[in-house]
């Protein structure tokens, strides 16, 4: 059974938001994908959708997006 989809606080999307720069710099999507798609936040396509993005901060970017 998937985990009940919940809607992101304002406030945690402004934070995450500000983190934006730091989290292309840092963050390696390829590394954090498993375990989103494992929690079911995120799926096969998802996963898909974003390797096909071929620069880094472009992933990043949309990932945080979707979140």
């Amino acid at each position: 059974m998937a985990a009940p989809v919940m809607a992101m606080s304002k406030e945690y999307r402004r934070v995450l938001e500000k983190s934006l720069p730091r989290l292309c710099e840092d963050l390696d999507v390829d590394i954090v994908m498993p375990r989103l798609i494992a929690q079911e936040l995120f799926n096969d396509s998802d996963c898909q959708k974003l390797n096909a993005e071929p620069v880094r901060t472009r992933k990043v970017i949309e990932l945080v997006s979707s979140l």
